[in-house]
């Protein structure tokens, strides 16, 4: 019984990471464990994917032009310096 209900929490667990993973790309990426593979590292070539604020100011404005994500919850690209217009204007086009 008790087996039955590890693997009934563990389920619940991989569903609710999955839908996470679903519904919020920086997630995803950035805190779910996607590892990237540095091919010149033999020691150590799987790695996180890095956490740079670059990458996310990208994944926002992926998100805005896909109109996943509204201009004004870009907080990644607000921080990296794009203004609320070119964000607004980056999801007119």
């Amino acid at each position: 019984m008790a087996v039955s209900s590890l693997k009934t929490c563990k389920s619940a667990t991989q569903r609710l990471d999955a839908e996470r993973c679903r519904r919020d790309a920086h997630y995803f990426i950035f805190r779910s464990g996607l590892v990237t593979k540095d091919e010149h590292d033999a020691q150590s070539p799987m790695k996180p994917f890095p956490a740079s604020l670059y990458l996310r100011s990208l994944l926002d404005c992926l998100l805005i032009t896909g109109k996943t994500l509204p201009p004004a919850e870009a907080t990644h690209a607000q921080e990296a310096g794009h203004s609320a217009l070119w964000l607004t204007a980056l999801r007119t086009s």
